[in-house]
């Protein structure tokens, strides 16, 4: 065998000691400086103006919405971390704004017509005959509430409990005011993620996040850069790609989602809710059963 394919071939091995080595590290994703410029009330005006800004106010109208998602994953470790059959998957997404309540139709690929189900934080798949059917599938109760948290994130984040200004700083030749956000504690903990939010002072808009993905692993970090905005209804502000990367893959894209066709109101919100015995929306907080 060649070099270069028994190293592919050990790379999973590589991943998975890497990750036991650093099992008990909590990644906590604050800059050193944070505490010199901790400011909560601050924090949470320029949140609430990024917003604004972003037109949150038009998701309290919708009843439900229907976007279109492209997800594309690069390189090898792409090819690892993909959730899909291949590297790419494209979804027609149906949500209840403010909720975790909605359904992913595959569009493309071997999954094709495929359906995807999330209600109240209870995952469920469509069979071919049509049959509603509740799953375990740790991949639907994680991908589906990833994607609403990160389409809605403007009007979502400034939920959270704990907010603080943390400083500017520059990229690209643009300056940002950062806004650090995390639930319960300040300090990092296992069982709550961090946000650190960019905000673009020239425009007021959230240009990019660095965030934690505790529910996959609590040293995992990543970041994600919100682009190509466009303006949606009665101002509602979208962005068409969405790019992700990490500090396994830095330089370069994890993966790309590319978003397009928003509609509003689609279906009625009783439509996203085919299991009678769970209410509809939970709104943004999981049930105590799926706590951590």
């Amino acid at each position: 065998m060649s070099t270069r394919r028994n190293t592919i071939r050990h790379i999973p091995w590589i991943l998975c000691t890497a990750l036991l080595l650093s099992a008990c590290a909590v990644r906590d994703i604050r800059p050193d400086t944070a505490y010199i410029y901790w400011d909560e009330n601050r924090g949470k005006a320029l949140l609430e103006k990024a917003a604004g800004v972003h037109g949150a106010e038009y998701w309290k109208t919708l009843e439900t919405y229907e976007i279109q998602l492209t997800d594309q994953y690069y390189g090898w470790l792409g090819a690892l971390a993909s959730p899909y059959p291949g590297r790419q998957a494209t979804l027609q997404l149906q949500y209840i704004p403010g909720s975790f309540t909605g359904r992913a139709r595959f569009d493309s690929g071997k999954w094709m017509d495929r359906v995807w189900g999330l209600q109240s934080w209870q995952a469920y798949v469509r069979t071919p005959r049509g049959k509603i059917r509740q799953s375990r599938q740790s991949t639907i109760a994680f991908l589906l509430p990833a994607y609403q948290y990160f389409i809605e994130f403007p009007l979502r984040i400034i939920q959270a409990p704990i907010i603080a200004y943390i400083g500017s700083s520059q990229e690209n030749q643009v300056t940002y005011e950062r806004v650090f956000v995390t639930w319960k504690r300040v300090k990092a903990s296992k069982a709550f993620d961090q946000f650190v939010v960019w905000i673009n002072t020239q425009n007021g808009r959230i240009d990019k996040i660095e965030y934690t993905l505790r529910e996959r692993h609590p040293s995992l970090r990543a970041t994600a850069y919100f682009k190509h905005y466009t303006r949606y209804g009665n101002g509602l502000l979208l962005p068409q790609v969405v790019s992700i990367t990490t500090p396994l893959r830095a330089g370069k894209w994890l993966h790309e989602w590319q978003l397009s066709g928003f509609v509003p109101n689609p279906v009625a919100r009783e439509e996203l809710g085919p299991l009678p015995h769970l209410p509809l929306s939970t709104g943004s907080a999981k049930p105590i059963q799926v706590q951590k």
